[in-house]
């Protein structure tokens, strides 16, 4: 997947999630599917309120904003950790932390969204 940090709507997301798994030669699994869901999305949430859900890929992240939005960011070099963005989007992280930066607006720090104990 080429990625050029475009945005994708809701339907759009949806559809990008089911050509993923057809393409990746992975056998149908129900949205709900906690277990596919805990694997797959890792949950964010920024000071600024923010909730970011993240799909890492081996090249890219799938960033839906505020359960809105879905942008696909392309892999950037990084000396230690992670980093994923755009001229106008930028998601760099090492561990659970990582700062979020959407458009104009200044960066935010984020932290990984522990599940509460069941």
């Amino acid at each position: 997947m080429r990625s050029t940090g475009r945005t994708i709507d809701g339907g759009g997301a949806a559809f990008l999630g089911a050509a993923l798994m057809a393409l990746g030669g992975c056998a149908t699994q129900p949205a709900d599917d906690p277990e596919i869901k805990a694997v797959s999305t890792v949950e964010y949430r920024c000071e600024d309120g923010t909730r970011l859900g993240i799909w890492f890929e081996p090249d890219t992240a799938i960033i839906t904003e505020n359960g809105g939005e879905t942008l696909i960011l392309p892999q950037k070099l990084a000396g230690s950790g992670i980093w994923y963005g755009t001229d106008q989007f930028d998601f760099r992280g090492k561990g659970d932390q990582a700062t979020w930066t959407s458009g104009s607006r200044p960066p935010t720090e984020c932290a990984v969204e522990k599940a509460p104990p069941a």
